[in-house]
This record gives C-alpha cells, structure tokens and sequence, in this order.
C-alpha cells in the first residue's frame, strides 16, 4: 500500500509555524521553510505567492487551533465556574511546558508592529479570547462578565509575558491572581440530585 503524504500546503504550513514560533518570522525566510518542508523553493510560491500571504495563512491557522484549544478547555460538562478556571489551567499548563515560545499572535504583532494585517488577526484572536472569557463570566454569574473577562485576560497575557521574559514564578502567580479573581466573581452553583 502507498503512503499518502500530506498535501504540500499543510506541509509547508507545518514548516512555516514551526520556523515562525521558534524563531521568528523575520529570521524564517522563505528558502528554510521549503527546506523543513521538502520541496523547492518555487513551490512556495505556487501555493502562496509571497511570505506575507504565507504568514496571513500560519495566523489564521493558528487563530482556528487556539480557538479550539480554548473552546475545548470548557468542558460543557462543567459548571460554568469549573470552566472559567478549566480556562486558566489549560493556559497554566500551557505556559509550563518547555517549547512554550508565547502568543504567537502577540510575538508577530511586536515583530512587526507596523504591519496592518498582523495587527488584525493579534486584535481578532484577543476579541476572541475576551468573548470566550466574558461568555463563561455570565454563565458564572459574575456581576460584570466583560469586565471580569478583561481582567483575566490581562492576567494571562501577563503570564505569557512574564514567561517569555524568564519568570516562570511570575507566570504561575498571574493564572494564580486569575484564578482567584474567579472564585471571588462567581458564585458557586450547588448541583442538586435530581
């Protein structure tokens, strides 16, 4: 039986990411990318016709696996408080593992800080960050779901921050201070046995 490999696209998304996230999408330059992805040069190219269509397609895939990563750390089968801090444990964990670089939206926002398109896709990834927050806040009962969204996600890019800046002590004490802030925000709802 043949093996069938990925389409080149993905594969050239694969290598793109990989190259952007470690090292940056300046220092990644196109010739990198066709190599970690084993083809020629040309073929990038052919799939997208320049470095900045290819870095539009790496954030938009990665806004749509952030999302789901984020969308399937609040399990529907926990109380809407449970999900807001299963929210905050998924970023903690996240944040401990060793290959953790950081947002990659944030780092391609302040790599390229004048650059429109990339600013569009870091503020759409935050809006989404803030309405996953800010939904969770209301089914917790919060007082104020959007501020509290707000304020959990500042925590938790401060966490980002504080882990691109080496303070791993810093990181865990921001998803400590957002953990906090729920419990303190959000009632606990009894489950009664029916």
């Amino acid at each position: 039986m043949a093996v069938v490999s990925r389409p080149t696209r993905e594969r050239l998304l694969d290598a793109a990411a990989e190259g952007f996230y470690r090292n940056g999408i300046a220092a990644t330059p196109i010739d990198a990318v066709a190599e970690r992805a084993g083809i020629l040069k040309g073929s990038v190219y052919y799939h997208f016709h320049s470095k900045r269509a290819l870095v539009d397609a790496y954030l938009e895939r990665e806004r749509t696996r952030w999302s789901q990563w984020m969308a399937g750390l609040a399990a529907p089968s926990l109380d809407p408080r449970a999900q807001l801090l299963a929210v905050i444990d998924g970023y903690a964990d996240r944040l401990a593992e060793e290959d953790f670089r950081g947002d990659p939206f944030l780092n391609a926002a302040v790599e390229l800080p004048h650059d429109a398109g990339v600013g569009a896709h870091a503020q759409r990834h935050a809006r989404e960050l803030h309405r996953l927050l800010a939904s969770r806040s209301a089914a917790a009962g919060a007082p104020d779901p959007s501020v509290l969204a707000r304020v959990l996600a500042s925590l938790l890019y401060g966490a980002i921050a504080a882990v691109q800046l080496g303070d791993r002590r810093g990181a865990r004490a921001a998803c400590s201070a957002a953990q906090l802030a729920v419990v303190e925000q959000c009632p606990v709802t009894l489950r009664v046995a029916s």
